[in-house]
């Protein structure tokens, strides 16, 4: 529930009175409704300079442990998952997806998706996932 009073309850998103649009923002403010009252995992992305999202253009989904163990999307239950990309360990913004459709890009495009060791150790499986063939901009 968002109860703040952003400039004097000048904004765009208040969950418990949610107003919607026509036409396109309907369906934008109905899925983001769904989003925001489902189970959500969020994942924040670091910008150290080795593994910064914003020089390399990738996210990072983990999706093994450091023990073999499946982890990250591939166990998660959330219905949402939401990467928040942080610059100078800030929010910046956050990319959110409804975490069944994240998994079927994940699978059909596995072949093609770069899979990288890191995190604890470097001994969890990562997939670095390019930001703009994520967003259909390749």
């Amino acid at each position: 529930m968002i109860e703040t009073d952003y400039k004097n309850k000048q904004y765009d998103l208040k969950v418990e009175n949610f107003k919607r649009d026509k036409g396109l923002g309907d369906i934008g403010e109905m899925w983001v409704d769904e989003r925001l009252h489902s189970n959500v995992e969020v994942k924040t992305e670091c910008d150290k300079k080795d593994i910064n999202w914003s020089n390399s253009g990738n996210i990072i989904i983990e999706y093994r442990g450091k023990d073999g163990r499946n982890s990250g999307i591939s166990v998660t239950e959330a219905e949402t998952w939401v990467q928040v990309l942080s610059i100078n360990k800030k929010p910046l913004c956050a990319l959110m997806f409804d975490t069944e459709r994240l998994k079927d890009y994940l699978r059909d495009n596995w072949d093609s998706l770069e899979k990288v060791k890191g995190g604890d150790g470097k001994r969890s499986s990562l997939i670095k996932l390019p930001l703009k063939k994520l967003l259909g901009l390749s």
